[in-house]
């Protein structure tokens, strides 16, 4: 909590400074709400409440990519189309070890077509 806790004043700074929209991220956005009496969420509340969204979305997550590796090892077509999209993307980063940037991510139409073909077919819920 005590690291939390200074991430949270820095971010409400910059929300009252205009710096940051409440719009920008979860916690931005935790922070925005106010209640009935027009007080802001007890910081407990937000903490609480961010540990059980990444909690949640990490479950996710790994739920995903397992689902994605069994698929990818079951299906040889499907295996060879997404290894050719990343091997694309990875050529055209002339060996870059950076990051991947969101114009990479979003060229990977055919993994994502995937990943929510596997989403609708094995729900991780």
């Amino acid at each position: 909590m005590e690291k939390i806790l200074p991430i949270m004043n820095k971010r409400r700074e910059e929300l009252s400074k205009g710096v940051l929209s409440s719009s920008n991220d979860m916690l931005s956005c935790l922070l925005a709400i106010r209640d009935e009496n027009d007080k802001p969420l007890h910081d407990g509340i937000i903490i609480d409440n961010f540990i059980f969204l990444f909690v949640a979305s990490h479950d996710t997550s790994a739920t995903l990519m397992t689902l994605m590796i069994w698929k990818l090892s079951r299906d040889q077509e499907v295996y060879n189309k997404v290894l050719e999209e990343q091997m694309e993307i990875l050529n055209q980063r002339n060996g870059s070890e950076e990051s991947l940037t969101w114009g990479e991510i979003q060229k990977m139409k055919y993994t994502w077509r995937v990943a929510q073909e596997l989403m609708r077919m094995i729900p991780p819920f």
